[in-house]
């Protein structure tokens, strides 16, 4: 891989829990390179590690052996303060639960996310926009519990995007949705990673989202057992 396009690197990380005089392992000696503009899922059975995984890249946790490089920076040794701020304007997060606050309406949960990285300029027209770009044009004033679930999928993808982060992590982000509006919301996922290049690193138990992952991983028990990018994609990236 060229230098130029490594975005994300974990090198032998590990992170285990303590039972006794036991270790339990919830990632075991992790290596994995990931390339700007990827579009890679992540797939693997309940308790094989995946969040785990994305906590590490994500900088909600702390490996216990291994380092864990993003933008060329080892985030596993930064101090709190610093980790704080590269969650805030590095890293879009989308889960399952859209995670949106019900007492602020579609574009204040989005503008919140440029709040929290300190930059609030436009805040409202930026939000509206980018909320319009996903097709919730009509939807801006409405509060969650106003909105289907697709739709507060979408207002999170939005809150993600709008910082213009390094890289988006999607834990489980179809698993509230009914099959159809998955889908949907995958594609339009892979759509924004296709034209505004932004990395995707997405999660889910659901084999049907391989048809648009440009590389697909399986964890098992803490491993990646294996690791497969489509040629196409391989070729292009030679």
């Amino acid at each position: 891989m060229r230098e130029d396009r490594l975005l994300v690197k974990l090198e032998n990380v590990s992170r285990y829990f303590k039972m006794g005089d036991q270790k339990i392992y919830a990632l075991n000696n992790v290596n994995l390179e990931i390339e700007k503009g990827d579009f890679i899922l992540i797939l693997g059975p309940s308790g094989s590690g995946k969040t785990t995984l994305l906590n590490q890249i994500g900088g909600i946790d702390r490996p216990d052996q291994g380092k864990v490089i993003v933008g060329g920076k080892d985030i596993s040794s930064l101090p709190d303060n610093e980790l704080t701020k590269y969650r805030a304007k590095t890293i879009g997060w989308v889960f399952q639960f859209f995670n949106l606050i019900p007492s602020l309406n579609a574009w204040e949960n989005v503008a919140l996310s440029l709040e929290l990285s300190g930059d609030n300029k436009n805040m409202e027209k930026r939000a509206k926009d980018i909320l319009a770009r996903v097709g919730l044009k009509d939807k801006t004033d409405l509060f969650p519990p106003q909105m289907s679930g697709g739709e507060q999928q979408r207002v999170a993808l939005c809150r993600a995007l709008i910082k213009k982060p390094l890289l988006i992590i999607a834990d489980e982000p179809t698993g509230n949705l009914d099959h159809k509006t998955g889908l949907e919301i995958v594609n339009l996922m892979k759509e924004l990673n296709e034209e505004e290049g932004t990395t995707f690193v997405v999660v889910s138990h659901d084999e049907s989202l391989k048809v648009v992952a440009d590389r697909v991983l399986h964890l098992v028990d803490g491993q990646i057992i294996d690791d497969h990018r489509k040629p196409q994609q391989a070729m292009e990236t030679l």
